[in-house]
């Protein structure tokens, strides 16, 4: 079983600029993360990548973003490429290696809430908890 979550460390995290666009995005992953089939059916990641995660703004600081599972014989130059490309791009506002997206600190502290675990059921202690019974 492949486990997947923001808790999970990944390859590279990447967090888009604030007002990024869908269409930005999708420009931006189409080119970087996928290219087409060989069948003609749609498209596949490019080599070395094996899954991709979507980081919604609770999970990344207020921003969107993303996290790719990395197979671990990708080749180091094909891996440091990807990240140069995700580095330049005028859309991308911070890219991360080899890390959970609940490990990255806040970019910008101060200016946001951290952000939590969406897949984990909130622990908040009951308002009016009962006494214990003997």
């Amino acid at each position: 079983m492949v486990r997947i979550g923001p808790d999970v460390v990944y390859g590279v995290v990447v967090y888009y600029k604030l007002g990024t666009t869908r269409a930005q995005m999708d420009q931006l992953e189409n080119a970087q993360l996928f290219h087409p089939r060989d069948d003609n059916r749609g498209k596949e990641f490019k080599p070395g990548i094996r899954g991709f995660f979507g980081l919604a703004p609770n999970q990344a600081y207020g921003h969107t973003g993303f996290a790719l599972k990395l197979d671990p014989s990708m080749e180091r130059e094909r891996r440091e490429f990807l990240i140069s490309a995700l580095l330049e791009s005028p859309v991308v506002f911070k890219v991360y290696t080899d890390i959970a997206p609940t490990a990255i600190a806040d970019p910008e502290p101060g200016t946001r809430a951290k952000p939590r675990n969406t897949d984990l059921p909130d622990r908040a202690a009951p308002a009016n908890p009962s006494p214990a019974r003997p």
